[in-house]
């Protein structure tokens, strides 16, 4: 059982689909990465984890081994963004030709 599971995310900005039904597993003990070049939706993926922006469609859900939480309904999900707080990230892309 994977510790996140996120599945079919998809962020929208008007008519800008910065995220199109992205899934994947992060596993408790390994390292998960999300890469691509600037402008691939890193960021954005990152955003929508944190509840800095709520994601248009999707699920991401956290195991602890006994339970399922979903994000989005956790208490203090989005907390940042409500309170007007600094809560986005800068995510950098890595591209090698």
């Amino acid at each position: 059982m994977a510790l996140l599971e996120v599945r079919n995310l998809t962020m929208r900005f008007g008519g800008l689909t910065a995220v199109d039904d992205l899934s994947f597993d992060a596993d408790a003990g390994r390292i998960t990465s999300v890469i691509g070049p600037n402008g691939a939706g890193k960021t954005t993926v990152f955003n929508c984890l944190t509840g800095f922006y709520p994601a248009t469609s999707g699920r991401m859900t956290v195991n602890d081994g006994k339970s399922q939480f979903h994000l989005e309904r956790m208490p203090g999900y989005g907390t940042a963004r409500r309170r007007g707080l600094p809560g986005r990230f800068r995510i950098s892309g890595y591209f090698r030709r």
